[in-house]
Order: C-alpha cells, then structure tokens, then sequence
C-alpha cells in the first residue's frame, strides 16, 4: 500500500535533538556524517521509514532510536519500544500484533499488539535485538512490513492498516548473519528499507570523540558536584570497555563511590583520583576483563608476540605491556603508542611512573 505522509511539521535541529536524548555526536567526524545521513534521509521523508540500526550493545541504538522518531515526528511522545529477546516464541505474535479473547490458553481478554499500538504514521516501534526475534514469526514480521497491514491473532478476516515507523536495532553483524544463512535477505532488505546505520564501538571511535564522551559521563553520571582529574579522563581513554557506554557509565559510578569512601569521615570535597581508578581496575569484573585480554606487541616487521605476565596487579601488568612495545618499536613512542591504541600522553605518563619507582 502507498506510503501515508507525516502531516506537515518543523524540522528538528539534528544537535539538539541529540543533546536532549543523551547521545554524544561531538568529536568523531565520520560519525558525525552518519548522523547528518541519517537525520537528512528521517527528518526531510515524506512518508513511513525503515531504519535498521547495527553495532555493539551498549553503543547507544536506543538513544538514537529516540532521536530518529524525533527527527521524523517532532516529538517525543508514541515511540513504542521492544526487546525481541524477550519474545517468548509461543505468544510473540500476540504481542507484536495483537489477539482476540481466548485465541489461546489462558488469554482471557483482547490483547493489544505493538504494532496496534504504532500503526499511525506519528508513531514509531522500536524492535531492538531484532535478531533475536524467534525464526517461525519472522515470516510475520515481513508479511507485515511488506504489505503495510497485519491480523490480529484469532481475527484472519480483519486486516489492520499499518502506517507507522519501524526502527530496527541489532548487536551482531547482520551481514555475517546474512552469509550464515541466519538472517533472511528479505527481511534485511524490509528493515532496511530507508537505510542501515552501523554505530561504531566505543573503541573504534577517535580519541577526540572518546573524550567527549568521557566528559560527557563525567557530566552525567559525577554525582555531588565530584570532581575528577585530568589524569584519570586520560587513563579511561585506554580502557577496552566490552559494554561500550553502558560500561563506561558503570565504571564512573565506582569511581564516584570510591571517592565519596575516602573522603568519609573528612571535611574534604570527594575528588576522583588514580588511587580510584586503580582501585576499580583492580577488582571484580574489571580485573577479569584485562586479565583476559591477551596482551601483545608487534616488531617493526609486522610480527606479533605475547607479552608474558607474571600475575601481578593490572597496574604492574599495563607497564610491563607498555614497555615492552616500546622496544619492539624500537623506542618509538608514536608507534608505541599506535599499535597500543593509546594516547602519546598516557604512554608518557606509564613511563615516568616506572622511571619514578626505579630512582624510589
């Protein structure tokens, strides 16, 4: 069926839209492109869209899932968000598309489906991890998005109309799944219909962006009016964080409830410090983390070794790591700090720490 336009509407400032959701857009150049596609091909359409969003968990696709209703419907309210994980297989399609009183055992009243509830052309669903949906009611799914209306569930005859938005967000590559033959074409193609959107890794993102990120949590997620140094906004740009943002806001928390611990009991202000980074390095999930990691350097010649480590604390185990690329760059700290994928900085700092203990 034809596409239902979006009423005449003001366009939204793609900034302040992503300022008002919480995504973090300054810094990184590319992303900053991707975000101006994006917010081009949602905001000026004269009809429905199909984004599929694709990256990581824990890089923001539910931020920019708010940010791309408002940039096609120029407010906040009848996004209607869902975890396709969460879809048990027997009743996913009553709750994606809605049921009749006793179409199945146990359901005594009409339920309505997230589909009914976003099927206006000012309302957006958000199917996240839409990869996870169950096999048997993808074919639905695309049915739906196909031909733009639905059945409900115990109603065969009653075709409902679907004029609404559909965004899509996925934490694996779609195209591997493509390849291994666990993701239909078909319905890629349905999804991503507008257009497909990968959101980059926190990690695969540029330094400049990092620390815009990272003093945007401070922002954010600092409590109490903390402050934090210089030198632990440096050290959290060489942290692999697995869960991307979702894991840089939980790290920031701890530092803060190390800092308040420490100053319990004093009339000294809380003030994140190294102590606290260390502190949190050094325990619990994070010290697993990069115990796990399998350090490595590389010689000039492209070839790569492992750094052995002797079991000592993170701290001791990153210094090791530090120099020992160091030399393999033949005491080239650019180069060092490159195949690091560290700051120039932070590799200085390392280094004039060993210096300090061996004159100690």
């Amino acid at each position: 069926m034809p596409d239902t336009p979006v009423q005449s509407r003001q366009i939204p400032e793609m900034e302040k839209v992503l300022d008002d959701v919480g995504f973090e857009w300054r810094g990184d150049a590319s992303l900053y492109l991707t975000l101006q596609h994006l917010w081009t091909i949602t905001a000026f359409s004269s009809g429905r869209i199909r984004v599929l969003l694709n990256g990581p968990t824990g890089t923001g696709k539910e931020l920019l899932a708010k940010a791309i209703h408002r940039f096609v419907c120029g407010k906040p309210g009848q996004l209607h968000a869902v975890n396709c994980a969460n879809l048990h297989a027997e009743t996913a399609t009553a709750e994606l598309f809605g049921a009749r009183r006793g179409t199945y055992t146990g359901l005594d009243h009409d339920r309505t489906g997230y589909f009914q509830l976003a099927s206006s052309a000012d309302a957006t669903i958000f199917l996240d991890e839409v990869h996870m949906l169950a096999p048997p009611i993808r074919p639905e799914l695309y049915r739906a998005l196909n031909e733009g209306s639905f059945h409900r569930m115990g109603e065969p005859e009653n075709s409902i109309d679907f004029n609404g938005n559909v965004i899509s967000a996925a934490s694996r590559s779609i195209d591997e799944m493509k390849r291994a033959e666990t993701f239909s074409q078909d319905l890629f193609s349905r999804l991503a219909e507008t257009d497909e959107i990968r959101i980059p890794s926190f990690g695969e993102r540029t330094e400049t962006h990092r620390r815009f990120l990272i003093q945007f949590a401070v922002d954010h997620w600092v409590t109490d009016g903390i402050q934090m140094e210089n030198t632990v906004k440096d050290a959290l740009l060489d942290v692999k964080f697995p869960g991307n943002i979702r894991d840089l806001k939980s790290f920031i928390r701890l530092l803060t409830a190390y800092a308040k611990a420490d100053a319990h009991g004093s009339s000294a202000a809380p003030k994140i410090a190294m102590k606290h980074f260390d502190s949190v390095q050094n325990a619990g999930r994070w010290q697993r983390d990069a115990q796990n990691q399998q350090p490595t350097a590389s010689h000039a010649d492209g070839r790569t070794v492992a750094i052995p480590l002797d079991g000592a604390p993170w701290k001791n185990q990153q210094r090791q790591i530090v120099l020992a690329t160091i030399e393999m760059a033949e005491g080239n700290i650019t180069q060092a700090a490159k195949r690091l994928c560290m700051t120039r900085r932070t590799v200085h700092r390392i280094i004039a720490e060993e210096n300090g203990e061996a004159r100690a």
